[in-house]
């Protein structure tokens, strides 16, 4: 037979072989050592696995029977009756409570009796196993098990046939007055355990590590497990521990609930799995070495077999479409009909994308329009045209940056195809930063095509509000009947958008609708921007917010045309990069577009208000507020150098003021405000240090000092002196001189 050499080939026979001669070489010669150690980690796995299954459909049973137990002890029927002394006539309340438990008995969960116990008023209601179904009783030790204070609450109490779940009502109150408690049996989950068991032994323990089920009844084995379980100190779950029970090497697989702390455990004997394995290692070897020629065999015909189509289409498409021919045969004909398939789908939805692009751009005869429509499928009946265009809002706050815009636009084109059925649309496109929709009706009514370009528009805002987290606003042309009219109608949907600035985030505006029906007067708020610019010096935050935003409202409540909102802006910008210029201010600039080509892309007023405050206005009055310490730092200096030099002269504020050209009081609020004291408490400072100078070099009486520092009586200066000094000028005059 003949074997034609190929890549392909060569790989199918080979991993047909390998597929045979792995196991029988790899069995043959770790045939015991493999099997057991295969087997061990198998039946652990498995019983992992088993443990895992069990713990979840015991806890999800425990969980429901919680759930049940939290319903009925909070419903409603159960609170108005709870709060009464129930008798024996009370047969509705009795009735629905039993109907409550025998909803909860209805699920196959085991549970064997449900008693709610009243602790206040000496009643229960059963399901009738281990009490009447409605019975008072005398024994206040009857339940005292579950109610003993200064004990932990134990929620599970266990007995030889069921374990028994309490719930306390209030929740874990410690003198509750109420008891819900349901019998589960444990023979159910002795079924559970029995049901799933494979291989080795299984065990739940609860929270105090008693035995709740097992599938060994053998007590040896039981008190082995205990005992390693104690000295233990921590089982991790799903890590196998290895120990010796009854002195055999078992494996303990541990597996503990965060639900209610018990402990599920899988016990398995290595003996017995070492026996299993050499059984299995001695038929592996016989049958793999079977298995080895007839796959090779096999191998042989069926890679033949196989490879003959494939080998056949590899040469067609090798030779006639272009790409990549490395790699496998398969690999080369799948690459190459992917690639038949996208370039044939991307060229249609290109071609379709280019005849709306031109169609909207005016670039096509109607001739030429006319034999596209057929030639692209879209439909000939269409009578009326409406044009949406869509343009994101803003990109504050959404996690996106300048850079996803495109990207942006294109799902939002995306979205539009979807939400708009093809028998409606043409090709969505993106042009610029807009993504237009040209939509068609063959209905004669323009109303009605109105009114569904309203209802798809409002559907595109949604999903991309839902699915991109984006405010989009959609501008929406009048009706045309001419496809010629596409390039009109085309900027009628952009110069709508021109108009959201009116109105809030996420608009839907017709062209016909937002169209100022009257010419207004170019009346610029001069006053609101004087008020602003005062704010803006005097640099109050919270003002000039105020001012700005008053000053916005005011230019764009009316409906008058879009260019006049750029005017006024542009206006206020200019007048805004004066007064920085005034102050020795730096005018904004990134490198990328002007200020006033960056402020008419903003479509919002909320946004428009933004960077006015962020570009321009905080940094003026970050500028104004530093300028004004600057000011305040040289008027204290030179009035400090004023007293320093002319503190023995009669000096005044009012006189260092009238030297400065400024108010006295401005100049007083300056000085206290840069010096921490007033100008009299400085002035007195210096002309003490002056007097302390002259008594400790001088022989000046007094009175003299007194006088030439301009005190009026030297009684004057003695109190003052003795006030700072805490001595009397004579006394300080002995004391240096000693």
């Amino acid at each position: 037979m003949k074997i034609w050499v190929s890549r392909y080939f060569t790989k199918l026979l080979a991993i047909s072989m390998l597929l045979g001669a792995i196991p029988v070489i790899t069995l043959g010669i770790l045939s015991y050592v493999i099997s057991a150690n295969s087997i061990k980690e198998k039946v652990i796995r498995g019983n992992d696995l088993i443990l895992a299954q069990i713990h979840l459909r015991t806890e999800k049973e425990l969980s429901l029977v919680d759930k049940m137990m939290n319903q009925l002890m909070y419903s409603t029927v159960v609170a108005q009756t709870l709060n009464k002394a129930v008798t024996q006539y009370d047969f509705q309340a009795v009735w629905q409570i039993q109907e409550e438990i025998s909803f909860m008995q209805s699920y196959e969960l085991g549970i064997t009796d449900v008693v709610l116990v009243n602790l206040q008023k000496n009643w229960l209601i059963s399901s009738g196993r281990r009490f009447n179904s409605f019975t008072y009783y005398t024994d206040p030790a009857l339940f005292s098990r579950y109610t003993k204070e200064g004990q932990q609450f134990n929620r599970y109490y266990l007995s030889d046939n069921s374990i028994t779940v309490v719930e306390r009502l209030p929740l874990h109150a410690a003198n509750p007055i109420a008891l819900l408690l349901v019998d589960i049996s444990l023979g159910d989950l002795n079924a559970i355990l029995a049901k799933n068991k494979e291989f080795g032994e299984m065990f739940i323990m609860d929270e105090e590590r008693r035995f709740v089920a097992v599938t060994s009844s053998d007590e040896q084995l039981h008190a082995a497990i205990e005992s390693v379980v104690a000295q233990t100190a921590q089982l991790e779950n799903d890590k196998a521990v290895s120990v010796k029970l009854d002195g055999k090497p078992s494996v303990i697989i541990p597996y503990r609930s965060s639900y209610n702390n018990w402990l599920y455990l899988s016990v398995i004997s290595l003996d017995d799995i070492s026996q299993d394995s050499r059984e299995i290692g001695r038929y592996t070897i016989y049958i793999c070495t079977g298995i080895l020629i007839l796959t090779f065999l096999v191998s042989l015909y069926s890679s033949r077999v196989i490879y003959s189509p494939i080998q056949r289409w590899y040469v067609v498409l090798r030779d006639f479409v272009s790409g990549s021919d490395s790699g496998s045969e398969i690999d080369v004909i799948s690459g190459k009909l992917k690639s038949l398939l996208h370039s044939r789908q991307r060229m249609s939805d290109q071609l379709k994308q280019f005849f709306v692009t031109k169609l909207l751009l005016g670039e096509w005869r109607r001739d030429e329009i006319e034999e596209m429509m057929r030639s692209y499928n879209y439909p000939t009946d269409l009578k009326q045209y409406v044009v949406l265009v869509s343009e994101i809002d803003t990109l504050e706050g959404s996690g996106y940056n300048e850079h996803d815009r495109y990207l942006l636009m294109f799902a939002i084109s995306n979205i539009a195809g979807e939400i708009v059925p093809p028998r409606e649309r043409f090709e969505t496109v993106v042009i610029n930063q807009s993504q237009v929709l040209i939509m068609g009706s063959a209905e004669d009514d323009s109303q009605a095509i109105r009114l569904l370009a309203f209802d798809r528009a409002m559907e595109i805002q949604k999903k991309a509000r839902q699915f991109l987290r984006l405010p989009v606003s959609i501008g929406m042309s009048r009706v045309h009947t001419d496809l010629k009219e596409m390039p009109a109608a085309y900027l009628e949907g952009l110069e709508a958008l021109k108009y959201r600035v009116r109105y809030e985030q996420e608009s839907l505006l017709f062209f016909d609708e937002v169209q100022p029906d009257r010419e207004l007067p170019l009346i610029f708020p001069m006053q609101l921007e004087n008020e602003l610019i005062d704010a803006i010096k005097l640099g109050n935050e919270d003002e000039i917010r105020r001012k700005l935003s008053g000053f916005l409202q005011e230019i764009y409540k009316n409906a008058a045309d879009h260019r006049d909102y750029h005017i006024f802006v542009a206006r206020l910008l200019t007048d805004l990069l004066r007064l920085s210029q005034e102050i020795g201010g730096v005018v904004p600039y990134d490198g990328t577009v002007s200020l006033f080509e960056r402020l008419f892309e903003i479509k919002t007023i909320p946004e428009i208000e933004s960077w006015f405050m962020q570009v321009l206005i905080v940094p003026l009055v970050r500028l104004i507020g530093e300028q004004k310490d600057k000011a305040h730092h040289r008027i204290s200096k030179e009035i400090c150098a004023m007293i320093e030099s002319e503190a023995e002269t009669n000096l005044t504020l009012e006189t260092c003021a009238e030297r400065l050209n400024y108010h006295p009081v401005y100049v007083s609020r300056v000085f206290r405000q840069e010096m921490g004291i007033n100008f009299g408490e400085y002035l007195a400072k210096v002309r003490l240090g002056i007097a302390k100078r002259w008594l400790r070099e001088t022989d000046m009486t007094i009175g003299d000092i007194a006088q030439k520092l301009h005190y009026s009586n030297a009684g004057n200066f003695i109190r003052a002196f003795k006030h700072t000094e805490n001595v009397t000028p004579g006394k300080y005059r002995e004391q240096t001189k000693q």
